[in-house]
């Protein structure tokens, strides 16, 4: 449901079906406005210093435009970031790897969760702002 200043409420559909063989357990939906999913997902890419002139483009062409509401499907599971880049939910081996290749009192595990999907919600010519997070359990 997106509502305007003047209180006019629109809503917006989408479907995400869970896939087939999913893992049990907590899964996270975000309702957000691009701005807290830009941060969320180049926060840690923008502090990292890019290496040619393709990886700035790259970053700022994957910037999410503030007339779309985006859908965040997400597990509570580690993500790692090599190069400013997500990996998220490594295998086991993988991860122990990534965490002791970091210099000491430095972490690349990252608490925002793997990212399972994501959606963009249509918002016309509105501006978004905000999100939410609702949790649903993921069952045999």
């Amino acid at each position: 449901m997106l509502s305007s200043d003047n209180g006019v409420e629109t809503t917006r559909k989408v479907k995400y079906k869970v896939p087939t063989g999913a893992p049990t357990g907590t899964l996270y939906l975000t309702a957000s406005d691009a701005t807290s999913a830009n941060l969320l997902e180049f926060q840690n890419a923008a502090a990292t210093p890019f290496r040619s002139p393709a990886q700035l483009f790259s970053l700022l062409n994957g910037l999410r435009s503030n007339t779309n509401a985006y859908l965040r499907v997400w597990r509570a599971e580690n993500s790692y970031t090599v190069e400013g880049r997500d990996f998220p939910d490594p295998p086991p081996s993988i991860g122990m790897i990534l965490t002791r290749a970091q210099p000491a009192g430095t972490s690349s595990l990252s608490t925002r969760g793997s990212r399972v999907a994501e959606i963009e919600i249509p918002a016309s010519d509105n501006v978004v702002t905000g999100s939410k997070t609702v949790q649903i359990e993921v069952r045999d």
